[in-house]
């Protein structure tokens, strides 16, 4: 049998292959400190600070959400009416869609989700 080459020793993780192979936003493994404590950058150290970062990112998306959201209306319907429920289901279903308001509360989220994490 042949000899198996041994890995090349890093001192850091190097994850560019990795990011070509499974498309994320630009960074995402970078963001993750290698081993070695060298490159890359820290994640957020408390979570006072993912808090911030998170209730800045939905106060950013959240009009985005509301479109997407409204926009997918039609989609639900069509795929709810695909289902093997009967008449009284769908007409309740198609009701409360019609009805429905998309909401998105950031002063929740942020006083919630801390809470949430800290159980």
């Amino acid at each position: 049998m042949g000899k198996v080459a041994e890995p090349e020793k890093t001192t850091g993780w190097d994850l560019s292959a990795l990011e070509k192979r499974w498309p994320h936003p630009v960074g995402f493994f970078s963001q993750v400190n290698p081993p070695s404590g060298k490159g890359g950058t820290t994640l957020a150290a408390t979570l006072e600070e993912m808090v911030r970062k998170g209730v800045s990112k939905l106060r950013a998306k959240a009009d985005s959400m509301k479109r997407s959201w409204e926009g997918a209306r039609a989609r639900m319907t069509a795929g709810y009416e695909a289902t093997p429920f009967g008449p009284t289901r769908k007409t309740n279903y198609r009701a409360g869609l019609d009805g429905a308001i998309y909401r998105t509360d950031p002063d929740k989220w942020e006083r919630n989700w801390p809470a949430k994490m800290r159980e």
